[in-house]
């Protein structure tokens, strides 16, 4: 399985701490929003047991079985998937069979598994019908309560004391390319489309959460995702 190529715009990562040029899914994301200072938080990312460890939200997907074969091929990482089903590859041991919808039942699988430094979140619910379900609002709640049972879970688990890094996917979605012909070269500076799309409250969590529990976070925007599924 070859990993998949994440092609991002010159100038379209969401941050406000400047643009991602060219990135491949390779090694730790940039940093968008650093950790605020926190006692015990601060200096180089921490380790359990020595050991770099992350969660891999979306275990099924392209990206997220991508992020896994990558991780594992660095060394020195202890790589955890979460899904509803259990990939082929992955044993037991390093997989959480959890549906985000049902919050108690993430919050138990937290709460039973190693704690991680990292999070990788490229969870995502979709409609049968692609193109009308990214307005439907039905979808968009259902994307924005995975997320947030994720980090309320996390919050509650011995992770609460490691977590470093949030990464979160997104999409050109965030531009409006689901509702509109998007003009090019799309910019990250530019104010929020008030048309319907679960980014915004998604990344409205991560800014509320990060602030307040003391973790850094990226979002990306790749214009283009290339992999066999």
């Amino acid at each position: 399985t070859r990993l998949p190529r994440i092609l991002v715009p010159c100038g379209s990562s969401p941050s406000r701490a400047g643009p991602v040029r060219g990135a491949a899914l390779r090694g730790p994301a940039p940093m968008s929003a650093p950790a605020p200072p926190r006692p015990g938080r601060s200096g180089p990312p921490q380790t359990v047991h020595g050991e770099q460890r992350v969660l891999v939200v979306g275990a099924t997907g392209l990206v997220g079985r991508a992020a896994i074969e990558h991780y594992r091929a660095l060394g020195g990482w202890r790589v955890t998937g979460l899904s509803r089903r259990r990939p082929a590859d992955l044993d037991a041991s390093d997989h959480l069979a959890v549906d985000l919808a049902d919050a108690p039942a993430v919050r138990r699988a937290l709460a039973a598994a190693p704690a991680v430094t990292r999070v990788v979140y490229t969870a995502l619910y979709e409609k049968p019908d692609l193109v009308a379900g990214w307005v439907d609002p039905g979808q968009i709640d259902t994307n924005v309560l995975m997320l947030r049972n994720l980090l309320d879970a996390l919050a509650a688990s011995p992770s609460a004391a490691t977590l470093r890094h949030v990464t979160l996917l997104q999409g050109t979605k965030a531009y409006g390319s689901h509702v509109r012909r998007v003009p090019v070269p799309a910019k990250e500076r530019w104010p929020r489309g008030d048309w319907p799309i679960f980014y915004w409250p998604q990344e409205d969590l991560l800014r509320e959460r990060s602030g307040r529990e003391g973790w850094a976070f990226t979002l990306l925007r790749p214009q283009l995702i290339l992999g066999g599924s």
